[in-house]
C-alpha cells in the first residue's frame, strides 16, 4: 500500500506533464499553421493544409489518452470563437478535436488480431504491433497512412456532422417560433424575422448570434471535402517530415558503414 502511494504522485505528476506538453505543442502548432498557410484557409479552423492533424496524429501516439486529454482541454479553451455559442458544438467539437487520432489509434490497433503475436498468416507484421513505437519513425508507411487518413476522416466528420445537427436544430426551432409567431406578429423581436430569399439554409454562416461563426459559404459536403484534405495534407506533410528527419538522424548518428 505504501508503495502505491508513492508510485501515485510521479504518475499523477507524469500525466500532468503529458497533458501540459500536448495543449502547448498544439497551441504553437496551430498558431505556426494559421501564419504559414493563411492564403489557404477556406475559414476559420479549416485550411487546405492544416499541420495541427498531423500534430494530433503524433501526441496520440507519443503520449495516448492523455496527449488527446491535453488537445481536448487547450481545444476548449483557447479556440471557443471557432465553437460557437450552441452547447452542443462548444462541447462537442473540443472532444472531436482531441480524441480523433486516438480513437483511430485504438481502432486501428483493434483492428488486427490480438493472438496473431506482431504477425499475421501470410507473415507480415501486423499493424497493431508497428503502432506500439514512440513515434512516426518507428511506424511503417502503410501503418501511419491508415493513421492519418482514419483519423482525419472521423475529425471532419465529427466536426461538419455536429455543425450539420446544430444549424438543423436551429432552423427547427426557428421555424416553430416564427410559426407561433403568424397571428401574433412581434416585429421587434429579431429572431422571429423571415430569413432573407435566396439564403442557402445548408451552410456554415458566419452571422451574429449563430452558433456556426466558421464562415463556410459552401454546403456541407464541400465543408468536409476541405477540412478533410487540410488534415490529409498536412497530417501526411508533417508526420512523413518528421519521420524522414528522425530515421536520417539515426543513420547519421551511426556513421558510414563499415565493409
Amino acid at each position: 500500500m505504501r508503495d502505491f502511494r508513492s508510485s501515485l504522485g510521479p504518475r499523477v505528476l507524469l500525466r500532468l506533464a503529458m497533458i501540459v506538453a500536448s495543449g502547448t505543442l498544439w497551441v504553437l502548432c496551430w498558431e505556426a499553421n494559421r501564419l504559414l498557410f493563411q492564403a489557404l484557409e477556406v475559414a476559420p479552423g479549416i485550411n487546405l493544409v492544416f499541420f495541427p492533424h498531423g500534430m494530433r496524429v503524433l501526441l496520440s501516439l507519443l503520449f495516448g489518452f492523455w496527449g488527446a486529454t491535453g488537445i481536448a482541454l487547450t481545444s476548449a479553451l483557447t479556440t471557443r470563437e471557432l465553437w460557437g455559442s450552441a452547447p452542443l458544438t462548444a462541447f462537442v467539437l473540443p472532444l472531436v478535436s482531441g480524441y480523433c487520432a486516438w480513437i483511430a489509434h485504438q481502432l486501428v490497433k483493434r483492428g488486427n488480431n490480438p493472438a496473431d503475436q506482431g504477425t499475421r498468416p501470410d507473415g507480415a507484421r501486423s499493424w497493431s504491433r508497428d503502432l506500439e513505437g514512440l513515434g512516426p519513425a518507428r511506424i511503417n508507411s502503410s501503418s501511419l497512412i491508415a493513421l492519418v487518413c482514419l483519423s482525419a476522416i472521423l475529425n471532419s466528420g465529427g466536426h461538419i456532422g455536429t455543425y450539420a445537427l446544430t444549424t438543423w436544430l436551429e432552423q427547427h426551432d426557428t421555424a416553430s417560433s416564427t410559426t407561433s409567431q403568424v397571428d401574433r406578429p412581434h416585429p421587434g423581436n429579431p429572431i422571429h424575422a423571415i430569413p432573407e430569399s435566396g439564403k442557402d439554409p445548408a451552410r456554415l454562416p458566419s452571422e451574429a448570434g449563430s452558433s456556426n461563426p466558421t464562415g463556410v459559404k459552401a454546403s456541407f459536403a464541400q465543408s468536409f471535402a476541405a477540412m478533410l484534405c487540410g488534415d490529409l495534407l498536412g497530417g501526411l506533410i508533417l508526420l512523413y517530415s518528421l519521420r524522414w528527419f528522425v530515421l536520417a538522424a539515426i543513420r547519421l548518428g551511426a556513421g558510414p558503414r563499415r565493409n
